[in-house]
């Protein structure tokens, strides 16, 4: 009997641990960028079934643990950077993207088919309504 609690007790950890959901406010634009930076917003999609919480990172600097149903920004400067979605020491999806002063740029990590996309701004507001915002660990780029 012991056993089998200890084991339900382990699983249930795992099931929870696997449904980390933001927990911020819903989605509202960032306040406008500095003239000389443009801001960069990522998204996370639903979570599949043991999932780990991606870290985001710009040129190989972290951005953001980012959670299911999750969103953040930050205010970059404008460039050409190497965008990453990183999970333990596995990277699991890279890409460039280019920042221009004055430009959102918005990025969607759509976890269940492992695919990065770009959300045109005219659609934001409506394709990104019900995530939440997550506290990046990094703003400086």
């Amino acid at each position: 009997m012991k056993k089998q609690i200890l084991i339900l007790s382990l699983l249930g950890m795992v099931i929870s641990g696997c449904a980390t959901y933001a927990t911020g406010p819903l989605f509202s634009q960032a306040p406008a960028s500095p003239t000389d930076k443009g801001t960069l917003y990522v998204f996370r999609s639903k979570a599949s079934v043991g999932a780990l919480i991606p870290t985001v990172k710009l040129n190989g600097k972290p951005f953001v643990n980012l959670t299911a149903m999750g969103y953040s920004y930050a205010y970059v400067t404008p460039g050409v950077y190497q965008l990453t979605f990183e999970k333990g020491s596995f990277k699991y999806f890279i890409t460039e993207i280019e920042i221009k002063a004055g430009e959102n740029l918005y990025v969607e990590y759509n976890e269940p088919f492992s695919m990065l996309r770009e959300i045109p701004e005219s659609k934001v507001s409506e394709a990104v309504k019900n995530y939440k915002y997550v506290d990046p660990s990094n703003i400086s780029f």
